[in-house]
């Protein structure tokens, strides 16, 4: 078969479209500013080291709410992994036992809600005195409340909530949420690979032709 210009992009989609099987992640750092970032049941403020702290001010369970970032068709997301980390900024004891519980990461869509108790959060945390700790969880429809895969296919809100003690006392700190899409398999990766070194060597065979 010639290598015609038709057949080379052709080729050129087909393994770009191997190679772009992951998606982005989606993640806060809060470098500059809350990036959007709201608050309920507390106040929210930006602290100047680089992270969202809330204070407990309600007697109503504190959270926070994801900007329009974190909203829309997040299927891609599915079987990746959502992770953040907090602080106990005020040393209270951490000792809410009632639900939602520190850590519950709540995903609502036109599709369904869902939540979790990410892995290492609930109550306990975050420990007074215990530093910067990372929570995180798979985003598997298995192991979350509710229906994961429909919330995903349209999301309107995620929040978390950073409510830890019984009492309105609390303070702390929350930094690097993240939604990070699965690994692509191996194999999708090799064939793109391969693809692009065909496409390569079909170039380079054309232009030996040429010359």
């Amino acid at each position: 078969m010639p290598f015609t210009p038709r057949l080379r992009t052709a080729l050129l989609l087909g393994t770009t479209a191997l190679c772009l099987t992951a998606h982005a992640d989606i993640s806060t750092s809060f470098d500059t500013g809350l990036d959007g970032w709201t608050g309920a049941g507390g106040t929210v403020t930006y602290a100047a080291a680089g992270y969202l702290q809330q204070l407990d001010t309600q007697s109503t369970w504190m959270s926070v709410a994801a900007p329009a970032a974190y909203r829309g068709n997040l299927s891609a997301y599915l079987g990746g992994t959502v992770s953040f980390d907090a602080i106990n900024l005020n040393g209270v004891a951490a000792d809410l036992t009632s639900l939602p519980r520190f850590g519950t990461v709540t995903i609502t869509g036109s599709g369904g809600s869902a939540s979790l108790v990410l892995n290492g959060a609930g109550t306990g945390s975050p420990a007074p005195g215990g530093g910067w700790n990372t929570f995180s969880a798979t985003l598997d429809g298995a192991t979350w409340s509710g229906n994961l895969a429909g919330a995903l296919t349209n999301v309107t809100s995620l929040t978390v909530t950073l409510e830890s003690n019984n009492a309105i006392v609390e303070l702390n700190g929350f930094d690097n949420f993240r939604l990070a899409a699965a690994v692509p398999e191996p194999s999708s990766w090799a064939m793109g690979a391969a693809g692009l070194a065909l496409l390569g060597a079909l170039m380079r065979r054309r232009r030996n032709h040429a010359g």
